[in-house]
């Protein structure tokens, strides 16, 4: 309330974790804060009137107060406490309380720098395409699952049952709309045409489309959101 927090995209802050402004200072500077893209922010880190550029990794509970400036693909360790106006250079490991300079990071940890910030972004889009889910299709999976509900594979062996194939499931993998998920049934055709009447009566449309998919034969039945 006192000054800009400003965030790129693909950047992932996670739990606990605080990002502050800079009004009144030793210096006398008003400071605001600025994360760049493609960041990683560990859990409880404290970001305080600082800069982090694009591709830099802050760990757990780390600390970076008034001034501090992180370079691109620099590295902040769990735990560090870095002073005011410390400036941690491109390719380098600070850590400790105070931070100083650990050694470099090599080629692999840079990439790795990138690599986390795009599984965060992808596990985000997976929530808030769960977070999205109607009352109807929650309703539908849970009933998928209780249907293909099963034993230990041994048990059912020794019983001599043999069971439907189960749903196989696919999350998305970074796309929030208009992205299927198939479902393979082992249904018969007159379970097939249930489903695919209770889709069309309930106007399916999540958000997502369903696709259920039944091999019958030769045949594939097709039931949608469409």
């Amino acid at each position: 309330d006192v000054n800009s927090i400003s965030i790129g995209s693909g950047t992932n802050i996670q739990d606990n974790s605080l990002v502050h402004v800079a009004k009144s200072n030793l210096s006398g500077k008003v400071l605001p804060t600025i994360i760049g893209s493609n960041v990683t922010v560990g859990h409880s880190a404290v970001l305080h009137g600082c800069t982090v550029e694009d591709e830099a990794f802050v760990g757990m509970g780390a600390t970076l107060l008034d001034g501090v400036y992180v370079e691109k693909h620099a590295m902040v360790a769990a735990g560090a406490l870095v002073r005011q106006n410390t400036r941690i250079p491109c390719g380098e490991v600070w850590g400790g309380n105070p931070a100083k300079f650990l050694r470099k990071l090599t080629e692999e940890e840079m990439a790795f720098i990138s690599q986390s910030a795009l599984n965060y972004s992808n596990l985000a889009q997976v929530h808030a395409a769960e977070n999205a889910k109607s009352f109807d299709e929650i309703e539908f999976e849970k009933m998928l699952r209780k249907k293909f509900a099963r034993r230990d594979e041994e048990y059912d062996s020794m019983l001599g049952v043999v069971r439907e194939t189960p749903p196989e499931l696919i999350l998305p993998d970074n796309r929030m709309a208009a992205f299927s998920v198939p479902i393979i049934l082992g249904y018969g055709l007159a379970e097939i045409l249930k489903v695919e009447s209770w889709c069309r009566l309930r106007h399916l449309d999540y958000g997502y489309r369903l696709l259920v998919v039944a091999k019958l034969a030769k045949t594939n039945w097709t039931c949608n959101s469409s």
